[in-house]
């Protein structure tokens, strides 16, 4: 295999790759100064994956590598292992006492003095755990404990220690004073206030737990962050915190937040702030060190180095170090899969039917640049790349959007740039412009496809800002080119004979209700056929009061419960107001403009994919606005031609009974309905809260 990039695991790094190196050698030798006084908190601040933890281990490292007295022991705890636990304080004293006892066997001058510290904290650990009653009160926090339960824990005391945790625990039962002692005492030489070592207690992952948990751990701890000789460093993400803080005091409010929406009476910033002495937050990676970071990543893979687009990815990629790593194992994967299924596709071990121009394609196109371009596509636009997956076509547009104001692009090209309805720009826009091009070929697009199809990208997580703009808005048009094209069930060719202009989006409440409103101004209208149109309000449009009224939140939905006649009186209408020969399409020009030459079967492509239109799979109910499904566009970028509403035609299904085609399926209506060549007839006087319209034009000349 020529590409050797591999996965990269989320663990953290003792290495520094972030640029963390001064603040934790300043922070290392403030703790080690002798004039230091704790207790102190230090609160490491960032959401997830910013790297907190390799923040602390490299803390860690550095407190281990340098001298000082009194010496600080690092005690490391992840409350994340322990949710199961009742009472977190319990497997945190455990954790500082097996710390020390580990500790000891390095250090031959503290040995005795920590092995002594050891036994404090773990007889008080068995203490709290053996003995203590439920009405115990560890500090103002009330923590309850019951001994039935404790000994049944992993690690149940032995007769002889549980005898002495049960005379501690008779002790220390109404004063938690002696608690604090015991393990205050536990750091100092014995009968001075000398601290013979300090313990620098690292707490991280509280972002793993469940908010709830982090913040039951916060408030248990709160007692120890006040002891003489403990240093606390807190892995923190603010949001889990506030999270938690708003469950754990949901019903408590104050005076002035009784009618605030139920807003707590403490505020999260405020909790933390009583709790830490100085807070950092973690700083962006910047440019040039994440070019180095992502190059590490890369590792030994020297035909992505050689030819990976660094800064392309530096742009793209974002601040977040976990989302670098996982972009890296996305584009792994992704490398390795399509290396297997080029020599697959040149071998002839796979679709051995292909043509040499198609090896041609995927030998020129299946290299490391066209896979970091394509893996970025797919990370950090999911969007985009979801339209892809519904229509192959899509990317091409997007290509030809990103190309436009470019000089050197064809004119040809520039027109199909201008075709396409989109505006494409910021860090999209450079992918593209990175060579060489996409080329316009369905087979090999549709290659890049199936190399992530499983592929899961959180929808909105990377873009600061949306890079593509679709400049259509309701009552757009789009010309459909006249030819040959595949019609019906059967596939038969059919040929329009001359080009026409389509509505992108079936016409809306909005539009319609101005239809309405201009008619009312005048006279009752009839149309051309003399069918007397009386009452003209839709589903959503109704006259209240002598206005036409749209009903709240409906007005880029597509307007419904309008007749054939009703429908065609708004065509004749908008071509006195705009000019041209505006019509009801015939059932021939509504279909090529939903499925293209090819003849689909759906307007995205053969294979249902309920994510790309609102058809009864939805579970939706109603009408959707005409511009919440733009993956499902048609070959021509035509919406909503499956599913959401049916759609008038100017074509008769039935000579004898005059009906009229509908097409397109509605949201009540199964994906088999919502076909591209299935029809149905209705008499043109109905009126169907699932029936709307779009409307057609002859091309101007």
């Amino acid at each position: 295999m020529p590409h050797r990039l591999n996965f990269q695991t989320d663990g953290f790094s003792s290495v520094d790759q972030l640029g963390f190196g001064r603040s934790t050698e300043t922070l290392a030798a403030m703790i080690r100064d002798k004039n230091f006084s704790t207790p102190f908190c230090i609160g490491i601040y960032g959401d997830w994956g910013t790297g907190k933890t390799s923040f602390m281990r490299q803390l860690e490292k550095r407190l281990q590598e340098g001298g000082g007295e009194p010496r600080p022991v690092p005690v490391w705890f992840n409350p994340w292992r322990y949710q199961k636990e009742e009472h977190l304080i319990i497997p945190f004293l455990k954790t500082m006492e097996t710390a020390l006892e580990r500790e000891a066997k390095v250090d031959r001058v503290l040995r005795k003095t920590l092995l002594a510290a050891a036994k404090k904290i773990g007889r008080v650990a068995a203490a709290i755990a053996y003995g203590l009653k439920a009405d115990f009160k560890l500090g103002p926090v009330g923590i309850e404990f019951e001994a039935a339960k404790a000994v049944k824990r992993e690690e149940e005391l032995d007769e002889r220690a549980a005898t002495a945790a049960e005379k501690l625990s008779t002790g220390l039962s109404s004063l938690y004073y002696d608690v604090l002692n015991e393990l205050e005492g536990a750091v100092k030489v014995k009968g001075t206030d000398t601290e013979a070592f300090r313990i620098v207690a690292f707490i991280d992952d509280l972002d793993r737990c469940l908010p709830e948990k982090a913040v039951e751990l916060l408030e248990a701890m709160k007692t120890f962050f006040d002891l003489s000789g403990y240093l606390f460093v807190i892995g923190v993400s603010p949001k889990v915190v506030e999270k938690g803080i708003r469950h754990r005091y949901r019903f408590l409010k104050s005076a002035e937040n009784d009618a605030d929406h139920g807003e707590p009476a403490i505020r999260p910033e405020d909790y933390l702030d009583k709790i830490i002495q100085m807070p950092l937050a973690l700083p962006p990676i910047e440019g040039g060190r994440k070019e180095k970071y992502i190059k590490s990543l890369l590792g030994k893979s020297d035909n992505f180095i050689a030819t990976a687009p660094l800064a392309l990815m530096v742009a793209c990629v974002g601040d977040n170090p976990r989302r670098v790593k996982r972009f890296v194992n996305l584009l792994a994967f992704t490398a390795r899969l399509a290396e297997t299924v080029k020599d697959a596709i040149l071998a002839d071990a796979l679709y051995p039917w292909e043509i040499p121009a198609h090896k041609e394609l995927i030998a020129k196109h299946f290299v490391p640049l066209q896979y970091v371009k394509w893996c970025l596509l797919v990370f950090c636009y999911p969007e985009e790349h979801h339209r892809i997956k519904g229509n192959w076509r899509h990317l091409v547009d997007l290509q030809y959007a990103a190309l436009q104001p470019l000089d050197a692009v064809a004119e040809d090209d520039l027109q199909k740039a201008k075709s396409t309805g989109l505006t494409v720009t910021g860090n999209l826009k450079k992918i593209f412009l990175q060579e060489p091009p996409f080329p316009d070929d369905e087979w090999l697009v549709k290659r890049f496809i199936e190399l992530n199809e499983s592929t899961l990208v959180e929808i909105g997580g990377l873009q600061a800002s949306r890079d593509v703009v679709e400049r259509y808005i309701p009552g757009d048009m789009l010309e459909i080119p006249a030819g040959i094209f595949l019609f019906g069930d059967n596939k038969e060719e059919r040929t329009i004979q001359e080009s026409f202009e389509l509505d992108v989006f079936p016409v809306t409440n909005s539009q319609y209700r101005a239809f309405l409103v201009d008619h009312s101004q005048g006279s009752e209208p009839r149309d051309k056929e003399k069918h007397q149109l009386i009452d003209f309000d839709s589903s959503r449009v109704k006259s209240k009061h002598g206005k036409y009224q749209v009903e709240p939140g409906f007005d880029d939905h597509p307007v419904t419960g309008v007749t054939w006649y009703g429908a065609k009186t708004y065509s004749d209408w908008r071509s006195a107001k705009e000019g041209g020969n505006f019509r009801l399409p015939t059932e021939e020009e509504w279909e090529k403009a939903a499925r293209g030459e090819k003849g689909r079967k759906y307007p995205w492509g053969d294979n249902f994919d309920q994510t790309l239109c609102n058809t009864a799979e939805s579970g939706i109910g109603t009408t959707t606005p005409v511009q919440q499904y733009l993956g499902g566009k048609s070959p021509y970028g035509c919406f909503d031609m499956a599913g959401n509403v049916w759609e008038w035609t100017n074509t008769r299904y039935d000579e004898a009974k005059n009906l009229k085609i509908i097409r397109g399926g509605s949201w009540d209506d199964a994906s088999e309905i919502a076909r591209c060549a299935y029809r149905l007839g209705y008499f043109p006087a109905l009126r169907l809260d699932t029936l709307g319209f779009r409307c057609a034009r002859t091309s101007k000349k």
